[in-house]
């Protein structure tokens, strides 16, 4: 490690220090993040660079490392900034560009990262006349999807503004460890107090096999295209409930997870942005944020009352989201492996808005995001203004989800939620149940708790 001395010495925030525990023990690229999108039209390099140059003065996210001397535990150093050159790759000239670009992609997320050297690499590599491909491979220690867009947005907003004189484009300064300072002043004890009263005297007990190491490299995706008419049924519930589409869905889900593993209580997860936190301007800050807090649901809830407490805990545990899962889960006596699934509530965009794009010589088509997480079951959610869409990743070793038999009982369920929001969850089940739905071969799941019948699958 040859590091000039940083700017800043700080703390981990509670999420990092659980991501980088992950990151020494698993020994695999759990964490490692891409953002990959296609350029066409005319693209000017040097402001390319230039831009990015700007990125990385204002966030120190981007100039960060991971150092650990063995004493005092983890830090993260902010180094000063100093202008970094774009690598740029021409690969129009080989036989098949756009191969070459997916072997690439492959490439830089299989180098992984030594997080005491670099957390961010980026590349730009052009496939042909005006046809270019940008690559960013980041640490998902230092930064999230909310960054992810602040950085999109910005760039733009820099490229545009540079026109030769890119020296005169300033971008807000809102350093991250303004938020660890936050973390600092909060009361600890209030946080446990919270996370306490949640979680007691639950019924769910961590699995008796410890997560697999290699979870990322055996995941397989089913997509559950709900379509318009669920995506309707949750606007409905929503504005009758005076609620959001997201805690309809997380209602709907727990319905399905409690079925789905034959409980009677179901503790899963949801990742939330960490942003809804009193400091100012923090929607301007890059960095690691994101969370990941358990949901509770149970058989003997109402349909109308499960929607209202995950209502009030989304607003309540936003003041305590900072803390890591595992301390979380600890307030309840139980480990993150109580978590049946954890859910995510996808902001990526495919293209840039038509107002970032305006006045910009080139169009940024497909983006997307190659992630990882360490857990058996991930649920990535696409709420569009008239479509619904899940994309699970799961290990096989562990799950089994069919997408024909989850895209009919989520519809059902919220059905039976439109129909009847007095009855029970469990009472919910039993009425999906009969109704035929699309077998996929009996799977045993083990004893249920509850006794009855349950969705074949």
């Amino acid at each position: 490690m040859n590091h000039t001395r940083p700017e800043h010495d700080l703390p981990l925030a509670p999420v990092q220090q659980g991501m980088y525990y992950h990151h020494l023990h698993k020994k695999n690229r759990v964490y490692v993040e891409q953002m990959l999108c296609d350029v066409t039209g005319p693209l000017d390099v040097g402001r390319v660079e230039l831009s990015l140059n700007k990125l990385v003065e204002a966030h120190e996210c981007l100039r960060t490392v991971f150092v650990n001397d063995g004493h005092d535990g983890p830090r993260q150093w902010v180094l000063p900034y100093r202008p970094r050159s774009l690598r740029y790759r021409d690969l129009s000239t080989l036989p098949d560009p756009d191969g070459a670009f997916a072997s690439r992609v492959l490439e830089e997320l299989e180098r992984n990262f030594d997080l005491a050297v670099e957390t961010s690499r980026c590349e730009l590599m052009k496939l042909g006349p005006d046809r270019h491909a940008f690559l960013w491979t980041y640490s998902h220690l230092i930064a999230d999807a909310w960054t992810g867009r602040l950085l999109q947005d910005q760039f733009c907003e820099t490229y545009r503004g540079a026109g030769g004189h890119a020296e005169k484009a300033e971008l807000p300064r809102m350093p991250y460890r303004l938020y660890l300072e936050w973390i600092e002043r909060q009361d600890e004890r209030k946080a446990g107090a919270y996370w306490t009263k949640y979680l007691d005297d639950h019924s769910c007990r961590a699995a008796a096999v410890p997560p697999s190491p290699d979870v990322d490299e055996h995941k397989v995706t089913v997509t559950v295209e709900c379509g318009r008419s669920a995506r309707e049924l949750l606007g409905a519930l929503a504005r009758r409930h005076r609620s959001t589409v997201n805690h309809i869905l997380l209602a709907a889900w727990g319905t399905y997870v409690l079925d789905h593993f034959q409980k009677a209580e179901a503790i899963f997860g949801c990742v939330v942005s960490g942003r809804m936190v009193r400091l100012r301007d923090v929607e301007k800050v890059g960095g690691l944020f994101v969370n990941t807090i358990p949901i509770r649901v149970r058989e003997t809830d109402t349909v109308t009352k499960t929607i209202s407490q995950t209502r009030k805990h989304a607003i309540l545990s936003s003041e305590y989201a900072y803390m890591s899962l595992s301390d979380i889960m600890a307030y309840g006596n139980t480990t993150p492996s109580s978590l049946l699934t954890v859910v995510n509530f996808s902001i990526d965009r495919l293209d840039l808005d038509h107002g970032q794009a305006l006045s910009l010589p080139f169009q940024v088509r497909n983006i997307r995001f190659n992630e990882q997480a360490h857990y058996d079951a991930y649920l990535d959610v696409y709420i569009t203004e008239c479509d619904l869409k899940i994309a699970i990743h799961h290990d096989p070793r562990r799950h089994s989800f069919d997408a024909a038999v989850v895209q009919v009982a989520l519809t059902r369920i919220l059905e039976q939620f439109n129909a009847n929001a007095e009855a029970s969850l469990g009472d919910v089940v039993l009425r999906v149940m009969d109704s035929a739905l699309p077998a996929s071969g009996a799977l045993d799941f083990g004893t249920s708790e509850r006794g009855g019948p349950r969705f074949s699958e």
